[in-house]
């Protein structure tokens, strides 16, 4: 029988990790490396990419971290790849300040590039003490240090094929959006029940898609549009061009600094009116974005004149349930004898400072439990990790339930098996906490000082149940531990909450169209008055 050496193996691996349909056949074989030659060059690196793709992000960061220990000289190339995905290892994991520290080294070993700059973005939006100002200023380098410079002569080709464009006289507002998420992911899986309702005498979409998932929401949105467009493959001077074409009046940025962002494009200002909303609570730093919509109260005062945008203030932002099928049943409690806390966040929200905070919530409610659910609770190793830090708090590990990504279903499901759910801080739930409403379980909630930490609050405050949220870290425990002592408020909470949600009106989409409409042409016919329009990119 032929032996590979452990250098085939090695070049079979590595080819088979590149290969996204084969990837997962890479790790026998590096494996088989691993067991001849532990020390065999690049293989750290090679394992921990492939741990990074395969989304295990606790194994992502041993062989990764032990790559760079070893191997210090690395490429920049190879460096660069490293800090990425330690980056976005350690934010899946709950390490914000490691997400942090490698998004930093990632922008200083690399060429400006404002993807790693979102990356710091979204990576500091997690972090305790950081004001809607502080992201401004970052966004605002970010764009001056990448995009104003980079992107300057397209800027002007875009500009001079708007210039020729010869303005009709138009019956209907057009509206745009760039996304790679039209299909059952991200804001775009409810957004599209909004956009149904807008009136399509006055208004008509165009949508520009990047990625080629296509399921039943993707064919909602090509039901609706008015024009759907590929592009994929499409670079932002290609896509900006397509958006000029159709003669978009008003496009929408659905990510801000979120992953798979399309700020270049909105960069290029393809259409003369250009908003920013929901995907990230923050600036884009963009001078070419005309608005940023956000929830009355969300930006304080102090931190408005920070953001490149004009901020408009929506009575409320619209949000949906994952699915409103399932029914509610009896808290737990009743039976059990004993309380369950849940939260169900992903894991960016989950840290270390919030972990302990829920220790102590346990060991003053005796024999409560505790369960948590969310993807990076698919690895062994990060389970342990977690059960011996509440092991460390006195804390039985019989008492912590561990899940990790499941379907929409059995997530939905899960809260009919938690008396209350626990809001993580500083980034505080969206559409979970929506989710939660809808199951009516109460949840305790810390109002933070910024957009991301007062999405529950204004929830709660929508649905008349301001006595759950906390204003301190004291207060947030003791609330929770309030209610864990009162069986008939829990009870209370479980056959009122879903319908207090209803009538807030959040998660109805023909009031919240109408409010989105009234604000559309509001801010179309301020431009037609500016006698601006046909110069579809300002001097």
């Amino acid at each position: 029988m032929t032996t590979i050496s452990p250098e085939e193996l090695f070049k079979i691996g590595v080819t088979l990790l590149v290969n996204k349909d084969r990837f997962k056949e890479s790790l026998n074989y590096l494996l088989q490396v691993r067991s001849v030659n532990p020390d065999f060059k690049e293989l750290n690196y090679a394992l921990g990419c492939y741990f990074h793709k395969d989304q295990q992000f606790h194994k992502a960061s041993f062989f990764l971290k032990k790559e760079l220990e070893a191997n210090p000289s690395l490429a920049l190339t190879q460096k660069a790849v490293i800090y990425d995905h330690l980056a976005w290892s350690s934010s899946c994991l709950g390490k914000n300040a490691d997400a942090v520290y490698y998004a930093e080294k990632l922008i200083a070993t690399t060429p400006p590039s404002i993807k790693h700059y979102s990356t710091l973005l979204y990576m500091l939006s997690h972090c305790e003490n950081v004001s809607d100002s502080d992201l401004s200023k970052i966004a605002n380098n970010a764009y001056k240090n990448c995009l104003d410079i980079q992107l300057k002569d397209e800027r002007k080709i875009v500009k001079n094929i708007s210039k020729g464009k010869q303005e009709a006289e138009k019956s209907k507002i057009k509206l745009g959006i760039v996304s790679p998420f039209f299909y059952s992911k991200s804001v775009e899986f409810f957004l599209i029940d909004l956009f149904e309702e807008f009136n399509q005498d006055k208004f008509e979409f165009h949508f520009f898609y990047t990625d080629n998932i296509f399921d039943s929401t993707t064919e909602k949105y090509q039901k609706l549009a008015q024009s759907f467009h590929s592009c994929t493959n499409d670079n932002p001077l290609q896509i900006a061009r397509k958006i000029t074409e159709q003669e978009v009046d008003i496009l929408i940025d659905t990510l801000g600094h979120s992953i798979g962002n399309h700020l270049e494009v909105f960069s290029l200002k393809p259409a003369p009116i250009q908003i920013s909303f929901l995907g990230y609570w923050g600036s884009t730093g963009l001078p070419q974005m005309d608005y940023y919509l956000t929830a009355k109260e969300w930006i304080q005062d102090k931190d408005k004149t920070s953001f490149s945008e004009e901020i408009i203030e929506l009575s409320k932002h619209f949000f949906k349930p994952s699915n409103k099928e399932i029914l509610i049943k009896a808290p737990p409690c009743i039976n059990n004898k004993f309380i369950t806390f849940g939260c169900f966040n992903r894991g960016q929200k989950i840290n270390s400072k919030i972990l302990a905070t829920w220790s102590i919530i346990l060991n003053l409610v005796p024999d409560s439990n505790l369960v948590l659910s969310y993807p990076a609770l698919n690895e062994e190793d990060f389970r342990n990790h977690i059960l011996d830090f509440f092991s460390s708090q006195n804390i039985s590990p019989t008492r912590i339930k561990l899940i990790g990504l499941i379907n929409t279903h059995d997530y939905l499901e899960l809260y009919n098996q938690i008396d209350i759910a626990l809001d993580p801080f500083p980034f505080s739930g969206g559409c979970t906490s929506i989710d939660c409403l809808w199951m009516s379980v109460p949840i305790i909630t810390l109002e933070g000082n910024n957009s991301a930490g007062k999405q529950t609050a204004s929830f709660l405050k929508d649905c008349n149940s301001s006595e759950l949220i906390a204003k301190t870290e004291a207060e947030y425990i003791n609330k929770a531990v309030k209610l864990a002592n009162d069986a008939e408020a829990i009870k209370q909470y479980k056959s009122s909450l879903r319908d207090k949600l209803i009538q807030s009106e959040i998660i109805n989409p023909q009031v919240r169209a109408k409010e989105f409409e009234n604000i559309f042409t509001e801010i179309f016919q301020l431009k037609q008055k500016e006698n601006s329009l046909p110069e579809r990119i300002p001097q």
